[in-house]
């Protein structure tokens, strides 16, 4: 699958523009978030937009092994990681935290 350039995309998703604005604040803050996609192939395209804009995040998904699961989640509640994003691939909702 190809993606689109992605300043473009961003700019021409009025979603993708709100989600993009509200990262940015939510970083400048100190907030992580924690986003829950459905499928996997929506995490790929996700994680593009997230290497463009250079913002760090772990992803557990359906190939992450059990122990990297528990060894992320464990980063994540405990350590001052510096990731604004954990992206999920299973039933979680979408959650801030500072």
């Amino acid at each position: 699958m190809q993606v689109p350039q992605l300043q473009k995309l961003i700019l021409d998703s009025g979603k993708l523009a709100k989600l993009d604005a509200l990262l940015t604040q939510l970083k400048s803050e100190g907030h992580r978030c924690l986003i829950y996609f459905q499928m996997t192939r929506m995490m790929d395209l996700f994680e593009e937009y997230l290497a463009f804009r250079q913002h760090k995040y772990l992803r557990l998904d359906g190939g992450s092994t059990i122990s990297e699961r528990r060894d992320m989640v464990t980063d994540w509640q405990t350590k001052c990681v510096l990731r604004l994003s954990f992206l999920l691939c299973a039933f979680f909702v979408l959650a801030f935290s500072h």
